[in-house]
């Protein structure tokens, strides 16, 4: 973290913002926790808490990379993916190329389509009627699920 310090806010291109950018006309909403341009290299900065260290870069790391390519037309060489985990005082930067960003919009256009099919109207974002979707009798999931009290479980 001590590498921030060196930063003043001229310099600072986001600071904790709700954001977001489109993919084929679909808004992707998302909260950079910092960024950064130092020259053409644009630093993101994501703070975690938990107790485990990334080693991969998330769907979510590649999703601010999206977001900075299309905001601050900036190329994927010149990005800088900082996972700070607040925890372990420790920090794991990635970068990302090219392949990376086509294999993470097909990911992300996918999921797009997965969710758009159980809607009615796709276009007004109107679910189809809540008899269509089967509860997941699975009582291990279910004690996991943040939505138990929609379907009667609490």
């Amino acid at each position: 973290m001590a590498f921030l310090d060196t930063f003043c806010p001229p310099r600072f291109c986001q600071l904790f913002f709700l954001l977001n950018f489109h993919l084929d006309n679909t808004r992707i909403n998302l909260a950079i926790a910092c960024a950064i341009k130092e020259g053409d290299e644009v630093y993101l900065y994501d703070w975690k808490t938990g107790k485990s260290l990334s080693e991969d870069l998330s769907i979510q790391l590649c999703c601010y990379a999206l977001y900075a390519m299309e905001k601050w037309r900036v190329n994927p060489e010149s990005l800088q993916i900082i996972e700070f985990n607040l925890s372990f005082d420790k920090s794991n930067w990635f970068s990302i190329t090219h392949g990376e960003v086509e294999d993470i919009k097909g990911y992300v256009k996918g999921s797009i389509k997965d969710m758009q099919s159980l809607l009615k109207d796709a276009e007004n974002n109107i679910p189809m009627e809540e008899g269509k979707f089967d509860k997941l009798e699975d009582e291990r999931v279910s004690l996991r699920c943040n939505f138990r009290k929609a379907c009667g479980r609490i």
